[in-house]
């Protein structure tokens, strides 16, 4: 969101430069993305008055201006189709310097000398483009520096607000923030309106109270819609708006202005003089101001007449109502929309607008009346006017957060040693409501802090107040204790350490198997005929459905992913559990799987490349053994779905089976759609 400094100080006194005011809403979790000087380096502009203009003499396009200060006449030649006599513009004398540090000095231009430029918007920073030249009021003292006529020593801000600081998606939200940081008055607007009595010529009905809390309409007769003060196009084109007209403008102000979205409706052209806060009718249309069809659907909200709708609550308004330079009495709407109903209705229409997205955050309940009256009194200052009294039909109540803050936590919570009047004044500074008791501040939150909600958010308010920079840096105090030898942690340690040294790569994979891929596995090595893989009661997919009876499932896995990325071959192992369940309950045992795929061994120029085989990686196995002094390795046959009959055993020693090693069947890897060999062991080490 981009705010003008000079906004700002309007509401906050700030004695502080725009580049520490950044710094400071920094520390408050705002993060200012850019600081815009709007004059640069701007000097020697001053206003002036075009007393004579006449055709240059070698040049069709261009003329020479006589021009005057008000204490000396220049000669300028102009470019501008718009110079003429009788205006007052910006001049630029020899000297001067622009936004964009080009300096201004006498120049000849088809043989007649320009003693400076008369500059236009874009010249001057203001505009990317420009038509002609900058035509300043009429009222404009000659000589007044241009810089601050047209506040170009201002400094614009571009604010990055997070989505749950809907309160400060405006400028006194902003200030308000900065004034609670700086311990400095905060002045509220107080708008103040000329009201007459309605005497039943208007009426307002809301007959969806849970998706608009509050609706608040206000008749404005005799308005003259024009062109808006400069100063307010201004403001509004800096913070990204294009001026309208009057009424218009003065809407998208008082939403930057105090952060409430409003709309104004052409009164004349209401049926039956009468607003409806309803849900849309089945097969309801409406034509928005930007000119585009939109089909309506049941659930949406829509502000209607008699007849039909005139606008999408929140979203957008409707062609049919939109204001136009004829239009002679308007009706202003201030309301708070649900943000649920907002923001689904506004992906539905694809319209996104800015305010829908304040809508879309949330709404305060107080501000709807305030906003009201502060478009109300611009109305009547820039647009005339006879404005009434505003029409509300019955809302629902507001109730506001009441939270008890434990003043200890808070010290415990937050490692300061914070005193409880210094925690009441920082949350009265953000404007909470305090009542004081033993060890507790019961907290009642400002309508507008919708993001308040529980004890923590308090605590939080209270750290970004005090300053996160001012909290001490504390180590946590740990007490050290010997942790017991893990006889399983040391040997697994250790056999990993000598499979790598054989050449071998730990892999890792998730439990969670399906049916399909345990089938070839279950049951487990060395577990009962009814031992049944487990079942998760609430699986992620039916791919991972299973708690793994083996793991070679994964790691035939990982060997296919190698082969389909054109690896010539893995050997891979891995250590984890396996689990199964049968009448005596779920079994969990750790397991050491093998598996060696495709060529283990490069092709070398003395020697062909080597094919994973059952005796290759049974020699392995007795190397690692071996190392773990491990003797006298035993073969007993083995048979099961997943290993080749002829070529796969049963590993024992000293009467112990350890597990099991061999050849995967060709039926298997058939089923894997594997053209290499492979050979997978694996072994028990409960």
């Amino acid at each position: 969101m981009k705010v003008l400094y000079s906004w700002l100080k309007e509401f906050v006194p700030l004695e502080i430069s725009a580049e520490q005011a950044a710094e400071t809403l920094g520390r408050l979790g705002f993060e200012v993305a850019g600081i815009q000087r709007l004059g640069g380096d701007l000097s020697g502009v001053v206003s002036a008055e075009v007393q004579d203009v006449q055709k240059h003499p070698n040049a069709d396009r261009l003329s020479l201006c006589r021009v005057s200060d008000g204490q000396q006449e220049f000669s300028v030649v102009c470019g501008a189709s718009n110079v003429r006599t009788g205006i007052r513009v910006p001049l630029a004398r020899i000297g001067a310097v622009l936004p964009n540090g080009m300096k201004i000095g006498a120049a000849k231009l088809r043989g007649v000398e320009s003693q400076g430029m008369i500059c236009s918007a874009a010249e001057l920073g203001l505009e990317n483009n420009s038509d002609g030249i900058l035509v300043l009021d009429a009222q404009t003292p000659l000589g007044a520096d241009v810089g601050s006529l047209l506040d170009l020593d201002d400094a614009l801000l571009d604010i990055e607000i997070t989505p749950n600081r809907r309160d400060a998606l405006s400028v006194i939200g902003i200030a308000r923030e900065l004034a609670a940081a700086l311990n400095v008055p905060l002045k509220n607007p107080e708008p103040r309106v000329r009201e007459l009595e309605l005497a039943n010529s208007f009426a307002v009905s809301n007959e969806a109270p849970d998706l608009c809390p509050r609706y608040i309409a206000r008749l404005v007769r005799d308005v003259r819609i024009g062109p808006s003060p400069s100063w307010m196009v201004r403001r509004l084109a800096r913070c990204g708006f294009r001026s309208i007209n009057n009424i218009v403008d003065i809407t998208h102000y008082v939403m930057l202005e105090l952060g409430q979205p409003l709309h104004a409706f052409d009164a004349m052209k209401l049926r039956g003089r009468r607003l409806r806060v309803r849900l849309a009718r089945e097969g309801e249309t409406l034509q928005t101001l930007e000119g585009k069809q939109v089909a309506l659907q049941p659930d949406m909200l829509v502000i209607a007449d008699e007849d039909k709708p005139a606008a999408v609550a929140g979203v957008i308004g409707g062609e049919s109502s939109g204001i136009t330079p004829d239009t002679l009495e308007i009706l202003l709407e201030s309301a708070a929309f649900s943000p649920a109903s907002i923001r689904k209705t506004g992906r539905a229409l694809g319209i996104g607008t800015e305010s829908s997205y304040r809508f879309e955050r949330g709404s305060d309940w107080n501000l709807v009346a305030m906003a009201s009256a502060r478009a109300a009194q611009l109305i009547q200052e820039l647009a005339g006017g006879m404005g009434f009294k505003a029409l509300e039909s019955p809302s629902r109540p507001y109730t506001p957060i009441a939270i008890k803050l434990q003043t200890d936590r808070v010290r415990q919570r937050l490692g300061l040693d914070v005193r409880e009047a210094a925690m009441a004044d920082i949350l009265r500074r953000l404007g909470c409501v305090i009542n004081m008791g033993v060890s507790q501040i019961l907290v009642t939150v400002p309508s507008w802090r919708m993001d308040l909600s529980s004890e923590a958010d308090l605590l939080e308010e209270i750290a970004r107040l005090h300053g996160y920079e001012n909290i001490p840096t504390r180590f946590p105090q740990i007490r050290w204790t010997a942790v017991p030898d893990n006889p399983v942690w040391e040997f697994e340690r250790r056999a990993g350490d000598i499979l790598a040294g054989l050449g071998f790569s730990e892999a890792h994979n998730i439990t969670f198997l399906s049916a399909k891929q345990l089938a070839p596995f279950s049951p487990g090595f060395g577990r009962p005929a009814d031992a049944a893989p487990v079942a998760l009661s609430n699986p992620m997919s039916q791919e991972q459905a299973l708690l793994r009876t083996s793991l070679l499932p994964g790691l035939l896995q990982n060997a296919l992913t190698n082969f389909h990325h054109q690896g010539p071959g893995v050997t891979l192992f891995e250590l984890g559990r396996v689990f199964d369940q049968n009448h005596e309950g779920v079994q969990e045992v750790r397991r050491l799987g093998w598996l060696t795929a495709g060529d283990t061994q490069p092709p070398h120029w003395r020697q062909k490349s080597k094919k994973a085989d059952f005796y290759e990686l049974l020699g392995l196995i007795e190397s690692f053994l071996g190392a773990l002094r491990i003797r006298d390795l035993e073969k007993a046959p083995f048979t099961g779905p997943a290993l080749h009959p002829k070529r796969s055993v049963t590993l024992i020693s000293g009467g112990v089976v350890l597990g099991w090693m061999g050849d995967l069947h060709p039926d298997l890897l058939s089923a894997l759609d594997s053209r290499e060999p492979m050979a997978a062991a694996e072994l028990d080490i409960a």
